[in-house]
């Protein structure tokens, strides 16, 4: 069972405790009424100033779920990684508030460069329908990789052409690591367009729709999820 301030751990591996410094450049990419979302990118053949924090370390004021990936090609290290990608998915990590994470990253092979994506939780959202589950109706395209009172963290998934059911969807962050070039169709409604490049974080507040990937690529995306309050649907 993942702690709460534990770690997913993957092959290459995110190890307890940050020694040191790395070249970071950070920025806020959504911040409302439910979420701040931040991008930290960092390089770790490229050490910042003397005696500066690890992208990592630092106490959390709201609870935080951490997303980390790796550009699948980094050709060369500039003051953000490239938007383009796509990226690869390394792990996730779950921070209480006020609670202190160190972490130490690695190499992994000739890659030395990661982003971490920040969501800090600010609010809880209204209760929304949540009759239609992606995970239960369609898990052949929805995997959770982490969930708890707070939140559902969904890896999702889609071939080129695959299409999923109708499902309901919670008030949520969408971490793209593929371009998407995509329909997304509303009950009664037509297929709406998607195309946005890898890199990019997305909020929505939910509602009902089904995806229907393009012929171009796969469809990869990492799905923050904001459960309701307690006794309200979920």
């Amino acid at each position: 069972m993942l702690l709460a301030t534990g770690l997913l751990l993957s092959s290459f591996a995110l190890f307890a405790r940050q020694e040191g410094s790395a070249s970071t450049a950070a920025s806020v990419a959504i911040d409302n009424d439910y979420v701040r979302v931040s991008k930290i990118d960092f390089d770790l053949n490229r050490p910042g100033p003397p005696g500066s924090p690890g992208p990592a370390t630092g106490t959390a004021t709201l609870p935080t779920i951490t997303i980390v990936v790796q550009p699948s090609a980094l050709p060369e290290w500039s003051e953000h990684l490239p938007g383009s990608g796509p990226f690869t998915y390394q792990g996730l990590y779950f921070t209480e508030r006020g609670r202190e994470v160190r972490y130490e990253y690695r190499n992994s092979g000739d890659n030395s460069a990661y982003r971490e994506i920040r969501v800090e939780l600010k609010r809880v959202p209204p209760a929304s329908l949540f009759a239609k589950d992606a995970v239960a109706l369609d898990p052949a395209h929805n995997k959770v990789l982490f969930e708890n009172d707070l939140v559902r963290v969904v890896r999702i998934h889609f071939g080129p052409g695959e299409k999923g059911p109708v499902v309901d969807k919670r008030p949520r962050v969408i971490i793209l690591l593929t371009r998407t070039q995509a329909q997304v169709q509303k009950p009664g409604g037509k297929p709406e367009p998607r195309d946005s490049p890898a890199g990019s974080i997305q909020w929505s507040l939910g509602g009902s729709q089904a995806t229907i990937n393009g012929p171009a690529g796969p469809l990869d995306n990492i799905v923050v999820g904001l459960k309701s309050p307690a006794g309200q649907p979920k």
